[in-house]
């Protein structure tokens, strides 16, 4: 019993060897018949496989805004103790409030600028 799965066993290598070798007869008869299709499927595999070697890199672009816009806007403290000094005072804080006001639609107009630029790159 022993000595037939032994006997089994050489049998099954021998085939195994002979179905090996029969493939690799194969392989050469393909390889020397046909070097265009051997060629056309060499330079396909490495184009496919090419993409997986790319690597993106991403640089990462900080863009600030002119540093004219932003300037601290002026609060100026009032001191006045008459009527006459809040009209003299509101003038002032108008005056104050409508620079930072264009700082603030200049900081959009940029934005805006700049967001169309990265648009059409």
């Amino acid at each position: 019993m022993e000595q037939q799965a032994v006997e089994n066993q050489r049998k099954f290598a021998t085939t195994l060897r002979k179905q090996t070798e029969n493939k690799r007869e194969q392989i050469k008869t393909v390889l020397v018949k046909e070097p265009c299709g051997v060629l056309l499927c060499l330079t396909l595999c490495g184009i496919a496989l090419s993409g997986c070697t790319n690597k993106v890199i991403t640089k990462t672009e900080y863009l600030f805004p002119p540093q004219a816009y932003l300037t601290a806007c002026e609060r100026t403290e009032f001191k006045g103790k008459t009527y006459g000094d809040v009209v003299d005072y509101l003038i002032v804080v108008m005056g104050e409030r409508d620079l930072c006001a264009g700082q603030v639609d200049s900081i959009r107009e940029w934005q805006a600028q700049a967001k169309a630029g990265f648009k059409s790159r």
